[in-house]
């Protein structure tokens, strides 16, 4: 999650469930584009939750407090999300 709360598309299509649902990434990112509840950035790569977005964000504090928190984030090596297979 960036500082303005989009996620990547790819690491929502990533979810297991998703995965089983539905296939193609263009469909995926089609319906999305139909929700209520998310919107994308302009080059339509990134979502996020609509209108109460920012009590999502992870705390700079927690980053501060935990730097292996943020090296994993930063590698992409967070398992409990999936990040592992992310790329």
């Amino acid at each position: 999650m960036d500082s303005e709360g989009y996620v990547p598309l790819d690491l929502v299509a990533a979810f297991n469930k998703l995965k089983y649902l539905v296939k193609d990434r263009v469909l995926l990112s089609e319906i999305l584009k139909t929700s209520t509840a998310i919107e994308f950035d302009a080059e339509r790569q990134l979502l996020r939750r609509r209108g109460d977005w920012n009590q999502w964000l992870l705390s700079a504090v927690l980053f501060l407090l935990y730097p292996r928190f943020l090296s994993m984030v930063l590698t992409r090596r967070l398992t409990c999300t999936g990040w592992d297979r992310y790329e």
